[in-house]
């Protein structure tokens, strides 16, 4: 039979021990993925993956989003007549990317400049994506495209978590991100919200790797954020 003390200095090692578990097996995934690197790579695939067949199986049940017909068209026009005067509010580079599978489409823009406001301009990109008797398919190419984004936000919060707090947090991060309703709801848009977020966090990463190591290499990848 233990006695008072005995007990006492039981409970105290049991609870110990208890409280070591999740750390041994944080540990020994660690170890793991220490002595196998290229499962981190397997792991970061499978993430990228997962999210890009999210956004296509997504891509076909969604209607047509306003102003997803006026970054398109943007996007085309650049490409074809280098005009950049149709909604030149919005950054350009995610609807130069939405525009570039539509190339091999050869589809048919007017070049000629673009009169009147805000409005006159959306009625004319939507005339013009609604023209083309194809043009689910025309959006379709479009919004596979520009989820690249979503994929690149994807591998850039892996690298981030990884390089700043390891390998348990860069999972945790990209799991918490390729299921986030608001990232699965617009990743596939044609729309400038999911390229700039991208933007904003290598500008970030860029950051962070210039106060750790002033490099000019470094600073030209805070520029071009």
């Amino acid at each position: 039979m233990l006695t008072v003390a005995e007990g006492r200095r039981a409970a105290v090692v049991d609870v110990s021990v208890e409280q070591r578990a999740p750390v041994n097996v944080i540990g020994r995934i660690r170890d793991v993925f220490n002595k196998k690197p290229w499962i981190e790579w397997l792991i970061l695939v499978a993430l990228c993956a997962v999210m890009l067949g999210q956004l296509f199986l997504s891509v076909g049940q969604l209607s047509e989003i306003s102003d997803e017909s006026t970054h398109l068209y943007a996007g085309y026009r650049f490409l074809k007549c280098g005009d950049v005067d149709l909604s030149r509010e919005h950054p350009p580079l995610a609807r130069i990317v939405a525009g570039l599978p539509l190339l091999h489409m050869d589809l048919e823009v007017d070049c000629s400049p673009i009169r009147g406001g805000g409005t006159q301009q959306a009625l004319a990109a939507h005339a013009w994506l609604y023209s083309h008797l194809d043009w689910k398919t025309v959006l379709f190419h479009a919004r596979m495209a520009i989820s690249a984004f979503a994929v690149g936000l994807c591998l850039l919060v892996w690298i981030a978590a990884r390089r700043m707090f390891g390998i348990m947090t860069a999972i945790a991060a990209s799991v918490l991100l390729i299921f986030h309703p608001s990232v699965l709801a617009i990743g596939a848009l044609v729309m400038t919200d999911i390229a700039v977020t991208c933007k904003l966090l290598v500008a970030v990463f860029g950051v962070y790797f210039w106060v750790r190591n002033r490099t000019v290499t470094h600073l030209l990848l805070v520029g071009l954020a």
